[in-house]
């Protein structure tokens, strides 16, 4: 044969040929090449022939696995097609009788990664001759490693037929082949798969043994480890295990074991048999470490997997992958393709149930098969999921919560004898002891999947320490994840299924009232917390907090917001799932004005409401009288004005019942500041002067303050700005004397609006220099806000039109992060009244269009401002 018989027409019809026997395009690979060697091309030529490859897709496909396969990036220099090209000529000569360079080992080794091949099989006996004595003693112990001098053949796993349906992991399996192509390069390491009962473990596993298994010609061993656990040892039948285990293993190395044989002979046959051999072999459903220890091949050319529930810390020298729940895209995928979904299924059904499933491929697949044969429970489902989730949420004591929903839900992803309890339940059972076992139980009624050492020391009345460690050990058991965290505050998460299990558990072995017990401490733990930080401003109905050497509510909230943002949904849940007490109504109080100072517009509003009706329910009328406060300055910071004037109404109609005439003034105040805003003054102001005569009466300096504030703000927007600068001086006077910082940001600032609106520029600078200094020391966003625009309006002024769009788009960036949409609406008139004026009459309509939008129905004044604009535009 000459390498005519190798043109690329002959190879194209031979592998039509292979294919037609059966081979897939991975299995051809390899006979195609040895064909083509046979026909006169030389190793290297043939092998990548044999992959469709041309030199330059050789050479790209090279550099790429490069720095995959070899951190120092200096140690392959970049494969060009030339050199290549000397590769498969070496070891002949030029013609002029120059020898071409010899590839190195390491370079011969990456490009049978690129051919799907070792590199031994890249080598014929001219190479050898020129290898050095070092390669040729690498190469022949390659060839013994790889077990290519044994005579038996082993038989081969064949994987179940759950492959044919495999969905998704990508991105997971694209790392598995990275570490079959590390395994050929000498990395040895076992490769250990981990993640939570039900995550598709070993259907992972039984797919990357069909993927990978013809990189393997001695086969794969399966290894099922779950007969050979804790319940077998508790039996006595540890070593009737063993042995069974090991007799199986040799069994599929197509070995008979000895009858009766010792674990330890068996042991030393395993060892002697797996050595030597190109294996992949599987270790599935294990325990724990010493388990498997001496089972491990000690031949370089086995590739060694472990799936585990556990992440198995005693293991060293392993390359974990942790497979996550799937992705809500994978999810659906899954269940439309297990389900027979046609096209146009409803998507919304299908991601509304794989997100109660929480990605898990084993409920999802159970849900699948039923939905196959039943199509129209995919609706039906999703209704049944949407109901009992809400009634999972319901407080302890609700007559409602005897029925366990958690239950009720884990009964949707059952099938036939299967179901996901069952795997959950075989995790439970697998706990060390029963102290696992009841944290396990608490944490199923801990308010969500979520939870901190700290905050379950509290809920299981631990100390800290003694919390880390129990969370530790349950960590180690498999049935929770660390999540990464901030230093000292180690933070963990339970999939929201097994959640809903160990709920059930938690319900079914405990004594009555030990959950409503546990949930009031995890409570008073989240009170002291809010309670130490304190109400902010002006969310306070009495200011407990003035003066400058006072504590500050404001700055203590931002400087929590991590402590915030990690539980922020545990503290709601737990506030609506906690007994309805006084305990719980002060909590939602106050973590309420804490959100809004964040930004967090609707979980706030559902804290102020769930306290006005916990205090209304256990009658008591004055801190009733203090939620409807604080949901009326809510309300009027996102301008929902006549919504936050009845809240004040009601809040001042309490503090008359009680006869608290501090609170009542103060519900009267703010009821005053939403007319203004309504552009209702004179209702507004006459309400304020009765405001500054109880405060008289009652000597409340901080009440008087406020009022000459808001007298202020009414007489500027009046245009009366000698009567509005006056008001604000008393004020700011007032706020100097008694340290009220929140008070002083805002009388200087409405000094500095005045002055600007008189034309006193530099005068107005400078006032709102300070207003916006106060503001970030208070701190409080909404100064920062108007203030900003201020300086705006200054720079818009003198003509500093750049400078002026800086200062309102930082202003506008500030309402986003605080649902302001007023304050928006401002900045977007001030930017059209800015394009206005820069004659850019198209730009300065869009923006006024934007500032229109969000004007009606929150800001009548300003509205009117903007459609005269807007007509001056000639729109």
């Amino acid at each position: 044969m000459t390498r005519s018989d190798a043109t690329a027409p002959e190879i194209a019809r031979l592998t039509r040929s292979l294919r037609a026997l059966g081979l897939s395009e991975s299995t051809l690979i390899e006979p195609l090449a040895l064909e083509l060697v046979r026909r006169g091309l030389r190793p290297r030529t043939a092998w990548r022939k044999a992959n469709g490859l041309n030199q330059r897709q050789a050479a790209d496909r090279f550099n790429q696995l490069a720095p995959l396969v070899d951190p120092d990036v200096h140690r392959e220099p970049r494969m060009k097609n030339s050199r290549l090209c000397e590769i498969e000529k070496w070891p002949a000569r030029t013609p002029e009788g120059y020898g071409y360079r010899a590839p190195a080992l390491h370079t011969l080794e990456l490009l049978a990664l690129v051919y799907n091949t070792t590199w031994d099989r890249l080598i014929d006996l001219d190479d050898l001759a020129q290898l050095s004595p070092g390669d040729r003693r690498a190469y022949q112990s390659a060839r013994e490693r790889l077990g290519l001098n044994r005579t038996a053949a082993g038989l081969h796993y064949v994987p179940s037929g759950d492959t044919v349906t495999f969905v998704g992991r990508r991105r997971a399996m694209e790392e598995m082949r990275r570490r079959v192509d590390l395994h050929f390069l000498g990395d040895s390491r076992a490769q250990l798969i981990t993640g939570v009962a039900g995550v598709g473990k070993t259907a992972f596993a039984r797919q990357l043994v069909a993927k990978f298994a013809d990189r393997f010609p001695d086969g794969a061993v399966w290894l099922g480890m779950r007969s050979h656990d804790r319940e077998a040892r508790a039996d006595g039948q540890d070593r009737d295990a063993g042995a069974r285990l090991l007799a199986a293993g040799l069994n599929q190395l197509g070995v008979q074991a000895p009858l009766h044989a010792e674990p330890g002979r068996l042991l030393q046959l395993w060892q002697r048999e797996a050595g030597g051999r190109r294996l992949i072999v599987v270790f599935d459903d294990v325990l724990e470490s010493k388990q498997i220890r001496p089972l491990l091949p000690r031949s370089a050319g086995c590739f060694v997997v472990i799936t585990s529930r556990r992440p198995l810390t005693g293991m060293v020298r392993v390359n974990q992958l942790e497979l996550e729940p799937l992705g809500l895209d994978e999810a659906e995928e899954m269940l439309a393709t297990l389900g027979n979904l046609g096209p146009g299924y409803d998507s919304g059904a299908a991601r509304r149930i794989v997100a109660v499933a929480g990605g898990l491929p084993l409920p999802i697949r159970l849900v699948a098969g039923r939905i196959s044969r039943t199509p129209g429970l995919l609706a039906d489902l999703r209704d049944d999921l949407d109901t009992l989730t809400t009634l999972v949420t319901l407080p302890a004591t609700d007559p409602r919560a005897g029925l366990c929903p958690a239950e009720l839900i884990l009964d949707k992803f059952a099938a036939e004898d299967e179901s996901t309890r069952d795997a959950f339940t075989l995790s439970y059972a697998r706990l060390r002891d029963e102290e696992a076992r009841r944290a396990v139980r608490l944490l199923g009624w801990f308010p969500s999947a979520t939870v901190s050492s700290d905050d379950f020391a509290a809920l299981a009345q631990a100390e800290d320490s003694a919390a880390k460690r129990l969370l530790q050990r349950v960590f180690e058991d498999g049935m929770i994840d660390q999540l990464a965290s901030r230093p000292g505050h180690q933070r963990y998460r339970m999939h929201n299924l097994l959640h809903l299990y160990a709920r059930c558990r938690a319900d079914a072995e405990s004594l009555p009232g030990e959950h409503g017990a546990a949930l009031g401490r995890l409570l008073r733990h989240y009170l002291e917390t809010a309670h130490a930080i304190g109400k902010p401003r002006p969310f306070d109905t009495v200011h407990q907090h003035a003066g400058r050497d006072s504590r500050n509510p404001n700055m203590a909230v931002m400087q929590a917001r991590p402590w915030f943002e990690e539980r922020l949904g545990t503290m709601i849940a737990c506030a609506r799932t906690a007994e309805r007490t006084s305990d719980t109504a002060r909590f939602a109080d106050l973590l309420a004005g804490q959100l809004a100072t964040l930004g967090y517009v609707a979980e706030s509003r559902a804290m102020f409401e769930l306290a006005t009706t916990i205090n209304h329910a256990i009658g008591d009328r004055t801190a009733e009288c203090d939620a409807w406060y604080g949901l009326g300055h809510l309300l009027r910071t996102v301008r929902e004005y006549a919504r936050a004037a009845a809240c004040y109404e009601h809040a001042r109609l309490l503090a008359e019942e009680i006869g608290d005439h501090a609170r009542t003034a103060r519900t009267l105040l703010w009821h005053a500041a939403t007319l203004r805003h309504q552009d209702r003054r004179d209702a507004a102001r006459a309400a304020v002067r009765q405001v500054l005569r109880i405060a008289h009466s009652i000597g409340d300096p901080h009440l008087e303050c406020d009022a000459l504030r808001e007298l202020g703000h009414i007489e500027r927007l009046s245009e009366q700005y000698a009567a509005g600068d006056e008001y604000y001086r008393r004020a700011h006077a007032i706020a100097l004397r008694i340290g009220d910082r929140y008070c002083e940001g805002w009388s200087v600032w409405g000094l500095g609006g005045i002055a600007g609106l008189r034309g006193e520029l530099d005068e107005s600078w400078t006032l709102f220099e300070e207003a916006y200094r106060i503001s970030k020391e208070i701190p409080d966003t909404l100064l920062q806000i108007d203030t900003l625009r201020g300086f705006g309006h200054i720079h818009r002024n003198r003509g500093e039109f750049d400078a002026a769009r800086i200062k309102y788009e930082e202003s506008r960036a500030l309402t986003r992060g605080m649902s302001d949409a007023g304050g928006e609406a401002a900045a977007w008139w001030a930017l059209g009244e800015l394009e206005r004026r820069a004659d850019n009459p198209a730009l300065a309509q869009v923006y006024l269009e934007k500032a229109r939008t969000l004007c009606e129905g929150i800001d009548p004044a300003r509205l009117l401002k903007v459609q005269q604009t807007l007509t001056a535009l000639g729109s």
